[in-house]
């Protein structure tokens, strides 16, 4: 997975480009050289979700296999 760096001046000018590539991983948004937000696919989300939602499982009953 590839992490993408670019500004929100970027995101603005170049919408399409950006988009297409959260195929090949998440992108960053900097504002003034700091991140700010996190571009994902609707894939990489679920996946994260499922993760999030799995993990909340097993601390909520720990002798529940994953």
């Amino acid at each position: 997975m590839i992490e993408t760096f670019i500004t929100a001046s970027e995101l603005r000018r170049h919408t399409g480009r950006v988009l297409a590539a959260t195929k090949h991983g998440p992108v960053i948004v900097t504002k003034r050289g700091t991140p700010a937000f996190v571009l994902l696919s609707i894939d990489d989300y679920e996946r994260l979700a499922a993760a999030a939602r799995q993990s909340e499982d097993v601390q909520a009953d720990p002798s529940k296999p994953p």
